[in-house]
């Protein structure tokens, strides 16, 4: 089985984030997406996300081509 990874913020999802997705899935068996938290938003973008970090991960997770989303920090 091949697991892939990608990661990033997707606040404001749109389309571009669904092609990402969607192309990763198709090079691995189960892709997990790492949503960054608000903390780390805060320090890499110097501005508070739009939409909070448990419901951004709630947005990526229910696609039916990610497998699992994990929130994840900058550490």
């Amino acid at each position: 089985m091949k697991i892939g990874y990608t990661c990033g913020v997707y606040d404001l999802f749109h389309v571009g984030h669904l092609n990402l997705f969607e192309k990763c899935k198709q090079q691995c068996d189960y892709l997990i997406v790492g949503v960054c938290n608000d903390e780390y938003v805060k320090e890499y973008k110097n501005k508070n996300a739009v939409i909070n970090e448990q419901e951004r991960a709630r947005i990526v997770g229910a696609l039916k081509c990610v497998d699992e989303a994990v929130i994840i920090t900058s550490e």
